[in-house]
């Protein structure tokens, strides 16, 4: 396949909405169009700092790094057409709340299986230049409920669902993730072209809200 083809292939790629992207991404015929990006500080610690450090960490951060692992696999296997649960950064196996971003800037999803009041949730938050985003969806507050059985909570430009963690994390996990899925085919039209004139994208996705 020559350079052009590759040109006329990513247009076509950028004129397809962005949900529908991955399950396009064989058209490049690259083998592993997906790769994982692990970033690490150009400033390394010295071995023996390191293997202090390694020793220091608790049962409870392997269990939350172990946890998160998980919860980013099935992410991955369930949701994969959103391309941002395909970045690896390693760091995310570590923290109580993972951030991924929505589709544009100051405007980002957030999930924990167990925060520090035990609640697991999935949030997306805008921050005050796209309130507008926030209030759009808001003005469709009885369909977005509708879709989310009544458990969707809207305070401080944010969308949130939370619920008790659960005893058994696969489960706390699939209640996420099933979660997560709505959120991203109710919203990505807003999240991805709210501020487009023309709004054709949207006939693509005709599940968002």
């Amino acid at each position: 396949m020559t350079g052009g083809d590759y040109f006329t292939l990513t247009q076509r790629l950028n004129h397809i909405h962005k949900l529908k992207a991955y399950e396009n991404l064989n058209l490049l015929n690259i083998g592993n169009p997906i790769r994982f990006l692990g970033k690490e500080s150009i400033i390394q610690p010295i071995v023996a700092t390191r293997l202090e450090q390694e020793e220091t960490i608790n049962d409870l951060e392997l269990k939350r790094k172990k946890e998160n692992e998980y919860l980013l696999k099935t992410l991955r296997s369930r949701i994969s057409c959103f391309l941002p649960f395909h970045r690896e950064k390693a760091h995310l196996r570590k923290l109580r709340v993972i951030s991924f971003g929505a589709g544009r800037s100051d405007c980002n999803y957030y999930v924990s299986l167990n925060d520090r009041r035990n609640m697991a949730f999935v949030e997306l938050r805008f921050s005050d230049k796209n309130s507008n985003i926030y209030n759009s969806i808001k003005e469709k507050e009885s369909a977005v409920q509708e879709r989310f059985n009544g458990e969707v909570h809207f305070k401080d430009n944010c969308i949130s669902v939370k619920f008790k963690t659960l005893k058994d994390v696969k489960e706390t996990v699939e209640k996420l993730v099933d979660v997560f899925e709505k959120m991203i085919i109710a919203f990505s039209n807003y999240t991805y072209y709210f501020y487009q004139d023309n709004q054709e994208m949207w006939q693509y996705h005709e599940k968002g809200i």
